[in-house]
């Protein structure tokens, strides 16, 4: 029992860690048109300009940003007093549970067209599994409340507010919507791309590094650099391509958005995520990017915006994040149950 207690450890850590860096591929492929589609909108970069700073900017930021948010995931999802050897296994397969789940809903939404919002998606994903397995006492409320939570709901209204203060501020600058000049549209998209890049990867850079916490392995509790790097990688391959698709798309196309829009937006999305990384906050920086572009006003509408928000907003929480909760607790359950380890917090119902 002891040789495949090891066994089935060894392969849950590393298929969760394989698990993490497809994670953060299929984030990047849903999330990198939307990262370059108002450069694209505007005219203001060309589409394999700015498909090339965005994929730089991704794999850069989350090697200049820190670790904040990892630790974030790891304050609300891992009680200190459970990292021991009996809990091992338990623990990893909650980790991959969870992941597995938010890979799947990605890949079905991704294949019906849809947007889903990766941060709701392995949220969801991750608290199914570990009350699957441990029960709601292994989440800890305040730090779920005040990292996550607030900043899932609190950000995307911030973007769009500073978007619209942003945007007649740049008109004035630069005498008019068709400004500024397309070097401030490269640092803006960069700035954007970066804060992007941080806050995606440190939730998949979370999983690896909860699952070597989970299985014991050593490294004085520090986040290791070949997961950030190994993630940063991931998720850049992903923006390229799921970008370079939605540039196509739109290259050639004319639509009534001004360069001006899409500075303002980025500068707005840059400004939050780069305080949201800092601060260690965990939100969805697919949702945030949109709210600032919507809150610019660009192509003429004042009110449809707010309502698109609270449409995406409804089903992140309504639809994606119960989702992906569920899938992750009836997969831990069933491989639970074929290891013999029972049903984990179901066998007390």
């Amino acid at each position: 029992l002891l040789f495949w207690g090891d066994r089935v450890e060894q392969f849950l850590l590393t298929f969760g860690i394989g698990l993490a860096f497809f994670f953060a591929f299929v984030s990047g492929v849903h999330d990198g048109g939307n990262l370059i589609a108002s450069c694209v909108l505007s005219r203001a970069l060309t589409p394999r300009s700015a498909l090339a700073l965005a994929t730089g900017a991704v794999f850069a930021g989350p090697l200049l940003y820190g670790s904040a948010v990892v630790l974030t995931l790891s304050d609300v999802l891992l009680e200190s007093t459970m990292l021991k050897p009996s809990n091992a296994v338990p623990l990893c397969l909650f980790l991959v549970s969870g992941v597995a789940s938010a890979s799947l809903w990605n890949l079905l939404t991704w294949w019906v067209g849809k947007p889903s919002g990766s941060s709701y998606t392995l949220l969801g994903g991750l608290l199914g599994g570990a009350v699957a397995g441990f029960g709601f006492e292994m989440i800890h409320a305040w730090p779920l409340l005040f990292k996550i939570i607030l900043f899932l709901l609190l950000c995307p209204v911030l973007g769009a507010v500073l978007a619209q203060v942003a945007l007649p501020v740049t008109c004035r600058i630069t005498k008019g919507p068709e400004g500024p000049k397309i070097w401030f549209q490269a640092v803006s998209l960069l700035f954007e791309g970066m804060g992007h890049g941080a806050n995606n990867v440190q939730k998949s850079v979370a999983v690896v590094f909860m699952l070597l916490l989970s299985s014991g392995s050593p490294g004085d509790g520090q986040v290791p650099f070949w997961a950030i790097l190994g993630c940063s990688a991931s998720l850049a391959a992903g923006v390229h391509v799921g970008g370079w698709k939605i540039a196509r798309i739109l290259n050639g196309k004319t639509y009534n958005i001004k360069p001006a829009h899409s500075f303002a937006s980025q500068l707005s999305a840059g400004v939050v995520l780069a305080g949201a990384n800092l601060l260690g906050g965990f939100l969805s920086p697919n949702q945030l990017v949109k709210a600032s572009f919507l809150g610019t006003g660009a192509g003429g509408r004042k009110e449809a915006p707010w309502r698109i928000l609270g449409k995406s907003a409804v089903m992140a929480w309504l639809v994606h994040l119960p989702a992906c909760a569920l899938i992750a607790a009836a997969v831990h359950w069933c491989v639970s149950r074929a290891l013999g380890l029972g049903m984990g917090s179901l066998e007390a119902i």
